[in-house]
């Protein structure tokens, strides 16, 4: 397939000479030139291709005389541009062989096309195999100056062909788990056979279930070298540890007196993994067990999958399965309102295969909440191919003062960018973390175990619970009354001996979590056939030297957070509301926040005069927060036109709106003291 622009202007001018030659040849008469019937006309005017045509003005019709040297003259060129882009091509393939520090995608689907065009953008070199060369991704490919190489990945001659003993990086992605561990197995090993001196990435991405969690769960299961470092990659599960990247889940505090309960519409590749990931990092708390309504039109069936997944996932979270086929028609949409008349919800996912349903749903979604005066809970919808119009979608959703009330999520173009696929950038924190555990010794330690290697050679089950740890690092910290925040330059925070004990007991919660999603359980002695491990008990039932371990980790925290550029602040509560304002604004002056190291959090009312000129003076203070008392008589419509609300309800409505880019903001559901009764104490 020939991707080039200008093949569309030689088009339109062979079709010119070959109406001008039936033209003329329906125009002449003579003994030269007889007039024949339409087919024969047809055929004369096909042979002036041969460049025979012996006509001359005068003569003959102008037609046949232009159309003489038009004809023959479009084929030359057109030959020429046929001839000059096979030689281009193959002098590229050629060239591929010798290219050097280029990276390898093997494979032309969705995936892989996208990693090709990100690759490009940023400037890398890219050499590509498929098995077919003549589809409109090898076409894009090529009009990037990406070639093509027909063949299949798998084999050596293939792979060499593309250059790979010079290579950076080698990307199966094929569409099929099984040929995408094939192609990095065949690649591992034509490296290691040729002693290649150089660092080279595998990665193969991984779909199935069953097959990332057979590698990903077996801690001796490590296809790197000294060489090579070996990586699968699974879209579904990087787009859930960023959805809990937003700050709806990061922003909690242990002020929250709200259990967090996720309405989850499509149990899915993606669903599973939003379950899955959200109970082992974002909710891995003793005191906020999660509650998830999932909702998959395959129902009981979905249940079951999910269990023979994660066999304990009903010990450690609360799950409720909907069955039903989320469609357009109003049956399916007035089921689904029913639900979400249920109770208050933290946020809403819809994670369906189809981004054109996924749209729909969540537009509806986000339309039922308002109507339900839920106007701060969230809606995330996966748009794999749609980003602009997700974008496009959230900007007429926007609401203030409430941020993500409609955001698009699961982006192929993103989720398969330099940064995010080859950079490691979601793994910095969590390489920290093995950097930490692997270069200074704990008493106490096996130092000769699987995981005590360095972390391009540290089998995938540590990788991923390090990434785990590494996500789980904001819950601990709000947990405990601390904050995550970026840092302006180097502070550290001496952390109390509670909150170390705090942080600590919070860690190994969260790795019991780990574990017994794996199907893991208590036992005397650890036996990995079996899944038996000792220290899947309760904090204060583990040994001593256990706790102490966790205890250390804790302690060098604020350090190793500060390596990556964030400093640990601890919450300071502060309620402005009622009798309470009269004390808020003097604690606020009062307060150094800058240096005592300490996060405002201040709760207002937007409808009380003195709460509304305390929440201005927190505003313009760098370490505080404003949460908003959302009073019945501001949202009791269920409104997003403010003129339908009282003139004090507009006032409020008007300050509320002025803060939306000038400040975080969380919400606190009722007009009660209970709240913060509750919170203080």
């Amino acid at each position: 397939m020939i991707g080039n622009k200008n093949w569309l202007v030689l088009a339109p001018i062979a079709a010119l000479a070959i109406m001008l030659a039936f033209w003329g040849f329906s125009e002449c008469g003579g003994d030269e030139c007889q007039r024949e019937n339409i087919l024969m006309r047809l055929q004369n005017s096909l042979n002036l291709v041969r460049g025979n045509g012996n006509f001359s003005f005068g003569r003959h019709p102008w037609q046949l005389v232009i159309a003489q040297y038009l004809i023959p003259g479009v084929a030359i060129v057109a030959g020429a541009k046929l001839f000059l882009w096979n030689l281009r091509r193959d002098m590229r393939i050629a060239l591929a062989r010798r290219t050097r520090d280029h990276t390898i995608v093997c494979g032309l689907g969705d995936t892989g096309r996208n990693i090709v065009e990100n690759l490009r953008a940023a400037g890398e070199r890219v050499v590509a195999i498929d098995l077919e060369n003549e589809t409109p991704h090898a076409a894009l490919c090529e009009h990037i100056n990406v070639p093509v190489i027909k063949g299949d990945a798998a084999h050596a001659k293939t792979l060499a062909i593309a250059g790979f003993s010079r290579a950076r990086a080698i990307v199966a992605s094929c569409g099929n788990d099984a040929r995408n561990l094939e192609i990095a197995l065949r690649a591992n090993e034509s490296l290691r056979n040729q002693k290649a001196t150089t660092k080279v990435q595998v990665l193969a991405e991984i779909r199935s279930h069953w097959m990332l969690d057979t590698i990903c769960n077996n801690e001796r299961a490590s296809l790197s070298s000294a060489n090579i470092e070996f990586k699968p990659f699974n879209v579904n599960e990087t787009a859930a540890r960023l959805l809990y990247r937003s700050p709806v889940f990061q922003h909690r505090s242990k002020f929250s007196v709200h259990k967090p309960h996720l309405l989850v519409i499509g149990l899915g590749s993606m669903g599973s993994e939003i379950v899955s990931h959200g109970i082992r990092t974002a909710f891995a708390s003793p005191t906020e067990r999660a509650r998830f309504t999932l909702i998959d039109q395959h129902g009981a069936t979905a249940e079951d999958v999910l269990f023979s997944r994660f066999p304990n996932i009903g010990d450690l979270a609360d799950l409720e399965f909907v069955e039903l086929r989320v469609g357009t028609d109003r049956a399916s949409c007035s089921k689904l309102d029913s639900i979400l008349q249920a109770g208050d919800l933290t946020g809403v996912i819809v994670a369906l295969p189809d981004d054109n349903l996924n749209l729909f749903a969540g537009l509806h979604v986000r339309n039922q909440l308002d109507r339900l005066a839920m106007l701060a809970t969230p809606v995330f919808t996966r748009l794999q191919h749609n980003k602009k119009l997700g974008e496009f979608a959230a900007g007429a959703e926007q609401l203030a003062p409430f941020h993500e009330r409609f955001t698009a999520f699961g982006d192929l173009s993103y989720l398969t960018s330099r940064s995010v696929l080859f950079d490691g950038a979601l793994d910095d924190l969590a390489r920290a973390y093995h950097d930490l555990y692997f270069n200074e010794p704990v008493a106490g330690r096996a130092e000769n175990g699987p995981a005590h290697v360095a972390w391009e050679h540290l089998p995938e089950l540590y990788k991923q619970s390090n990434r785990r740890l590494a996500d789980h690092v904001g819950v601990k910290l709000r947990a405990t009354g601390l904050r995550l925040q970026r840092a302006h330059q180097a502070s550290l925070l001496e952390l109390t001996q509670t909150e170390v004990e705090h942080l600590a007991a919070l860690e190994h919660w969260r790795w019991t979590v780990e574990l017994r999603m794996m199907g893991w359980r208590a036992g005397p002695l650890r036996n990995e056939i079996r899944r038996i491990h000792p220290a899947l008990v309760d904090w204060e039932e583990l040994p001593e030297e256990m706790r102490e371990q966790n205890r250390i980790a804790a302690r060098r925290l604020p350090q190793l957070l500060a390596r990556q550029g964030f400093e640990i602040r601890r919450e300071r509560f502060i309620s402005a509301v009622g009798k309470d304002a009269a004390t808020a604004k003097a604690a606020l002056n009062a307060m150094d926040l800058a240096q005592s190291r300490e996060h405002a959090i201040v709760v207002v009312d937007p409808e009380d005069v003195a709460s509304r000129e305390i929440a201005r003076h927190a505003v313009g203070t760098e370490y505080a927060t404003v949460w908003l008392l959302a009073s019945r008589a501001l949202f009791e419509v269920g409104s997003r036109d403010p003129s339908r609300l009282g003139r004090e309800s507009r006032e409020a409505w008007g300050i509320a709106e002025s803060w939306m880019d000038e400040q975080e903001f969380q919400v606190a559901k009722s007009n009660s003291d209970k709240c913060f009764s509750a919170a203080l104490a």
